[in-house]
Order: structure tokens, then sequence, then C-alpha cells
């Protein structure tokens, strides 16, 4: 039977985003749902990044694939879809939510050099493995890649250090599981120019030893991440400590670990932890 693997999935929805709401009217999906017996939370529980009702992005796809794999599974990482007039659950639920998924969001349109939200961090060009790198470009990005905690080559000029730096800059700004397989360029006034420039902006820190109401249980230097994720296991561990461990003072603090080497990227121990 026809089958279709992980890779080729996310090949088939790259550029692409399921809006929520559309998916929820949609007569074909309903019809495609009902047919299988399946609730549309197969879908919406996987809106990973902020609930902002929209399925985009390596990580929330790849999560839709499990979900969908599970119907008719084909070994780990592939799903069996069948054929036009004998499609599996899966294929029906999938071709469904293709004939429904839209266009991403393109980049927003430059802002002009004087808008406040850039004034931080001015570009004349683009930056990164193909751009234009004027030296005072890339200095300005090196130096805030640098202050958020991002290692960067001396000097002005893009090197190494800094390429990879942008990757893992924007692998937490996208949401981008693989790094290697992305391709950036900063663009000024970009999503990851903005992002950047952004006085919120994520810094690359190494997680803290513990907190209240959590642990970081790494032993072998996957314990960086960004300030985002810091924050959010900082407030889950207060919540569990409050809600719980007060009440329960003999069970375990929840635990951590294996979130992203020091560099960031490629790991062996797991597909994805890549960007923090």
């Amino acid at each position: 039977m026809p089958r279709l693997t992980r890779a080729e999935f996310l090949d088939r929805f790259a550029g692409k985003r399921l809006d929520l709401a559309r998916v929820a009217k949609a007569p074909e999906v309903k019809r495609a749902f009902a047919d299988a017996g399946v609730k549309l939370d197969v879908v919406t529980q996987n809106d990973l990044y902020g609930h902002d009702e929209f399925i985009a992005g390596d990580r929330e796809l790849d999560a839709l694939f499990q979900e969908l794999r599970k119907l008719n599974p084909a070994g780990k990482d592939a799903m069996e879809i069948g054929s036009a007039g004998a499609a599996t659950k899966a294929g029906n639920l999938m071709q469904a939510l293709e004939a429904v998924s839209e266009k991403d969001a393109p980049a927003p349109a430059p802002l002009a050099p004087t808008d406040r939200r850039l004034e931080t961090l001015r570009l004349g060009g683009s930056v990164g493995a193909g751009g234009d790198n004027r030296p005072e470009d890339v200095l300005a990005v090196q130096q805030r890649l640098s202050k958020l905690g991002l290692p960067v080559d001396d000097g002005g000029a893009l090197g190494p250090k800094t390429k990879r730096s942008i990757l893992l800059f924007a692998g937490m700004v996208l949401g981008a599981e693989e790094l290697d397989q992305l391709k950036v360029v900063i663009r000024p006034g970009d999503k990851v120019h903005q992002a950047l420039a952004h006085p919120d902006a994520p810094q690359w820190v190494k997680l803290p030893a513990s907190g209240s109401g959590f642990v970081n249980a790494d032993t072998d230097h996957h314990d960086y991440g960004s300030s985002h994720l810091v924050r959010v296991v900082a407030d889950v561990g207060r919540s569990y400590q409050a809600d719980y461990l007060l009440w329960h003072p003999g069970a375990a603090p929840i635990s951590t670990n294996d979130a992203s080497l020091r560099a960031g990227g490629v790991t062996k121990d797991h597909e994805s932890h890549q960007n923090g």
C-alpha cells in the first residue's frame, strides 16, 4: 500500500500553514474527520507555539504527522495513505487538510530605518550566507548576537560562528528544529531582524541547576537554551511548588534534561532539541 514518510509529509506542507479557524469550518475537513471517526483535536492539539491558532513550521507539522501516523502506521516514520479512491483514514485526513492549507505568512514588508523598533539595530543590507554582508551590518549583528550570549567571529567578518549563531537565533524565533535545513538571511525589517532588535529578544543561556519546584538533571552538556525556555520552566516550577509540592513535601520536583548543546544544532541524542 502506498505510504508517506515524515520527510515527504513535511515537504508537502513546506511553506504552508493551517489556519485552525478555517480548518474547523471547512466542509471537506468536517466530512473527512466524520468519515474517519476522528475528532478535530488531532489537529488543534498541535498548536504548540503560544496558541496562535495556526499549525506551521517543522515542529508543529511533525506533531501533526505523528498524530495522523497513529491512524495508519507504516513503521516508525511513515504512514499508509492508500491511493485515489482507496485512501486510508490518514490519507483522507491529510488530503482534506492539504486542500485548506494556505501559504505561510510572508515576511513583513521592510520597515523604514527610522522605525523605533529597529533603532537599536539598523541594517543597510542583508546579513547571512548569501547576503550583502556589508562589514558595518555584519558587525552590528555580531555585537547584538554576542550580547544575547551567542558566539560570533571577530572584526565584522561573516565567519562560521556568526553564520551558525544567525541560524540558531532564527531557529528560536521561527520555531525551526533542524538548523541544518534552515536557510536564513537577515533582511532589513524582516521577522528575524525585528526579533533581534527587540528588547525582549531571546538570549542563549545555560539552564540553572535548580529552582523553585525543579532541578536540572542534565549530565551530558545539553543544558543550554533560550531565556524564554528558562522563563517557562521557572514559571511552571513555581506553580508546581505552590500547587503541589507545598502539600506533598515528599514528592519529586520537576526534572529537566536535554535542552540543547552549547552551540545548539545537531545532537546524536535527538532528532530535534536543536534550537533551545
